[in-house]
Order: structure tokens, then C-alpha cells, then sequence
């Protein structure tokens, strides 16, 4: 992780550099291990969907579920857009102070965009292969 954006560049400094220690926790990631409440409009092209899985940030993983607006291609490909708020204290963080003993705060929201692609079947099969030894 190399850019945070809270609209005070000072404060964004304090959140990566010692609150974060992005030079020893270089990436936050989020695996989805499967989809929730999918809702999908009458011409199966737009809805909503809460994204269960995994969010690692500063060496700490958590169980999330994230919601997200989505569309349907015609290929199959499911992409959305969402965002998720959430303690840094969950993870571990300790609260940036800035100037005078002031906290930062203790809330985080993460903006994002998803792409799911449904596997063809070779690769299916090639992970069950995988998976199995």
C-alpha cells in the first residue's frame, strides 16, 4: 500500500508511515471465499451483493463481509464497486495520533472495485488437481 487519501496529506503520512508500517506491511488484500444475498435485477444485469471473505491488513486477517453494487456481463464477468468501514484497533493498528495528541480516528473506509470471472472448465479442473496433492 502506497497512497492513502484523507484529504490532509499530513495526517496520510502518519497513517502509512506509523500507523500502518507499510515499509513492513507493503499490501492490504481481500480474498472472497463466496457471495451472499446476490440480487440481480429482472434482466440479470444489475444488483447487489455482500462479498464474504478474508481481509488481511498489517499482518491481520479478519473475516468481512463486504457489500457491493454489481453488473453482469454477457461473458459471465461479475465486476461492482463497493466500500467497507471498519476499527483499525480490528487489525492490530494502533490509532495515529497527529499534532497535540489528537487521534487520527478510529474508523478506516476502503473503496473498491471487484472483478469476478467465471472459471472455464480446464481450469477448474486444473485447481481440483491442484488441490488434491
Amino acid at each position: 500500500m502506497t497512497t492513502f487519501d484523507s484529504g490532509n496529506s499530513h495526517r496520510d503520512k502518519v497513517v502509512l508511515g506509523t500507523a500502518l508500517n507499510t515499509a513492513e506491511y507493503q499490501t492490504i488484500s481481500f480474498e472472497s471465499t463466496h457471495f451472499k444475498k446476490v440480487q440481480i435485477d429482472v434482466l440479470g444485469k444489475v444488483g447487489h451483493v455482500i462479498v464474504a471473505g478474508n481481509l488481511t491488513l498489517h499482518g491481520t486477517t479478519r473475516d468481512m463481509r463486504v457489500p457491493a453494487d454489481v453488473s453482469l456481463d454477457p461473458d459471465g464477468t461479475l465486476s461492482g464497486d463497493g466500500e467497507v468501514s471498519f476499527n483499525y484497533t480490528d487489525f492490530g493498528v494502533q490509532v495515529p495520533r497527529l499534532l497535540f495528541a489528537l487521534p487520527a480516528g478510529h474508523e478506516v473506509t476502503i473503496h473498491f472495485h471487484l472483478i469476478a470471472v467465471k472459471p472455464n472448465s480446464a481450469q477448474v479442473n486444473q485447481a481440483a488437481r491442484s488441490s488434491h496433492g
